[in-house]
């Protein structure tokens, strides 16, 4: 009655009510319990590159994988395979207007960013229209590792997958990934490409700094990180948390439809705009497995 009186105030406390369902342990499997659901279901937090000396799969891991029917991604990675789907999204890689990096830089930093691809083997002749982001995505020894050092989580689970012939999907698709680059000034993207080359120069692993939080499973820490980095706190509401407000739909769907475990990027997790509490404030129970 009270409660009805005073509308703000019940909207203040079912807003409290929503506040703290933000996970606070450390760990990178959840799984996800609820009456609509035909069996558990499971959330995995990945990291899209890690070296091979700190890959781990935890047997709580092995045996999430056992129990579903299905595995979905950010993306729907068996379509990698395509070669069709995958040439017109090459396209999208390049700026918009013939713009190139020689416009996005001074000429003392497009010298050091041109030097960086040219002494890893890549002419940037053919590289310097391509989206800042992407070329900081594809190049692994601006993060402080050789290709040849690191693994994916995305493509071991597939392969896991692909063994015990469950269902792939993804939650968006590659184009929609491609195109939230367009979503961030290319200028802002140059900064973040010749800041991740500065470290890697100055001796400074970002990778290893990375793979020590990520052993830890702890995900709190991984979105301090990410607090901490001026490039990527600005667009966090783009990267992360409207992504995240679009796939509780699909996820529940996925899962009240078969068991699924969901690999996405380890940083979707926490908060409380993250994927764990975003579940939890839709009704259903996420517990940490370890």
């Amino acid at each position: 009655m009270f409660l009805r009186c005073f509308p703000l105030i019940s909207l203040l406390f079912i807003q409290l009510q929503l506040l703290g369902q933000a996970p606070s342990e450390k760990s990178l499997l959840w799984k996800i319990s609820g009456r609509t659901l035909p069996a558990d279901s499971y959330l995995y937090g990945t990291i899209h590159l890690i070296g091979k000396k700190d890959y781990f799969l935890l047997p709580s891991v092995e045996k999430a994988i056992g129990n579903v029917k299905s595995m979905v991604f950010e993306v729907d990675l068996s379509a990698m395979d395509d070669i069709s789907q995958l040439m017109p999204l090459m396209m999208q890689g390049f700026m918009r207007n013939d713009t190139t990096l020689s416009m996005l830089y001074s000429a003392e930093e497009y010298d050091k960013v041109s030097s960086h691809f040219n002494n890893m083997g890549l002419p940037f002749q053919i590289l310097e229209k391509l989206k800042p982001m992407l070329l900081s995505s594809l190049d692994p020894n601006g993060m402080g590792m050789n290709g040849g050092d690191l693994k994916s989580y995305e493509m071991e689970f597939l392969t896991l997958a692909q063994n015990k012939n469950l269902d792939i999907k993804g939650l968006e698709t590659i184009a929609f990934q491609m195109s939230i680059f367009d979503s961030i000034p290319y200028r802002v993207q140059a900064e973040m490409l010749l800041e991740q080359i500065i470290q890697k120069d100055s001796g400074v692993s970002m990778m290893d700094e990375l793979a020590a939080i990520y052993k830890n499973q702890d995900i709190q820490e991984m979105e301090k990180m990410m607090q901490d980095d001026a490039g990527m706190d600005q667009f966090k509401d783009l990267l992360l948390f409207r992504r995240n407000k679009r796939w509780v739909a699909p996820i529940i769907e996925l899962m009240r439809n078969k068991p699924t475990l969901f690999a996405v990027g380890a940083g979707h997790l926490p908060g409380e705009m993250g994927v764990i509490s975003l579940l939890r404030q839709a009704g259903f129970t996420l517990e940490p497995m370890y």
